[in-house]
């Protein structure tokens, strides 16, 4: 997605712009309803769901010089904390007294767990956005598992400043994901 259109869909929001929000609406919300549905919730849940990552957006579109640098992203990973979220709270209610609860358990429990995981790759696209431009392009090339003589040749770089700039790109996204208090509820759980 272009940067233009990252903050077409925020100032969608700021505007209370019906139109683009029935945008974000067609294009976002079937692939969040179908993840929902196929990792512990139904239609229901879904709709509350995006309905919750509707309002956050809002919000954040409304906070003075907020920017947006991959609006996908940050809708992926509201509506994913949003979920993880509602299944903490569902594992919580639950009482382990019958085989059949201890089997809704487990499998409530593989749910979280992958859950979890799709939840750290979402704090990875969206801390990885956050990053400059630069450091972006670099930790691309990198992840493309180009050479570092090839990705120095199109930086532009020494091969030694390529090596080094990339180990404080990959440092900078480690810190940033890590003081993340998402990232730090999910080594809890």
């Amino acid at each position: 997605m272009s940067e233009q259109k990252d903050e077409y869909y925020i100032n969608a929001f700021r505007r209370q712009d019906r139109k683009a929000l029935v945008e974000v609406y067609e294009k976002y919300y079937s692939g969040i309803d179908k993840w929902i549905c196929n990792n512990g919730g139904n239609k229901e849940d879904a709709k509350d769901i995006f309905q919750e990552t509707m309002v956050t957006l809002y919000k954040l579109a409304n906070k003075p010089d907020y920017i947006c640098t991959n609006f996908k992203a940050l809708l992926w990973g509201i509506s994913t904390k949003q979920w993880l979220k509602e299944l903490r709270r569902r594992k919580k209610s639950l009482k382990v007294d019958t085989p059949a609860d201890v089997l809704e358990y487990t499998d409530n429990k593989n749910i979280i767990e992958a859950i979890n995981e799709q939840t750290k790759l979402s704090l990875f696209w969206e801390h990885l956005a956050r990053l400059d431009e630069k450091c972006r392009e670099l930790l691309g090339h990198y992840f493309d598992d180009l050479p570092h003589e090839r990705i120095a040749e199109i930086m532009g770089y020494t091969y030694e400043f390529a090596r080094t700039k990339r180990a404080r790109c990959k440092k900078k996204l480690l810190k940033s994901i890590q003081q993340d208090r998402l990232f730090k509820e999910l080594g809890d759980s």
